[in-house]
């Protein structure tokens, strides 16, 4: 009986599931009928959410870069400054060595954190609403406006 019913709810929720997701339309029907004005209006309101997504990117992979070179500052502070609060009971000259090649590694780390976030792969590919400022923009210079 549970299952019967767990079916149900399952196929109940399901259309309200797969129909939540609508597809940014980057051409739409009526662009080439558009006037100048129109055509104006709907590019400076594209190129200001474009510029805005970019400045939140922006803002979000920096964020990213300063907070790994904080937790490498102050992992490294943590291991700079053990030998001295474990009061050199753990073994000596070996255990002094081994920290301080931690630090070197967590200090590496953090500097090469900005070069890592970056991506490597190329270019990210464009938004939609960047597809479409583009679009619009064409169809400006291509018109008579």
């Amino acid at each position: 009986m549970k299952t019967i019913v767990s079916v149900l709810l399952l196929s109940l929720a399901a259309p309200g599931v797969a129909g939540a997701a609508k597809p940014y339309e980057v051409i739409r029907a009526g662009d080439s009928e558009m006037t100048c004005d129109q055509l104006r209006t709907e590019i400076n309101a594209l190129n200001g959410a474009v510029q805005t997504a970019q400045d939140e990117q922006a803002k979000r992979e920096s964020r990213g870069r300063m907070a790994k070179g904080v937790l490498g500052g102050i992992a490294g502070s943590a291991l700079s400054a053990a030998p001295s609060l474990l009061g050199g009971k753990l073994g000596g000259g070996m255990t002094q060595y081994a920290l301080n090649g931690a630090l070197q590694s967590i200090q590496s780390s953090a500097a090469q954190a900005p070069a890592a976030a970056e991506p490597s792969a190329g270019p990210k590919p464009a938004p939609p609403e960047q597809k479409r400022l583009e679009h619009m923009s064409e169809l400006y210079r291509s018109g008579s406006c």
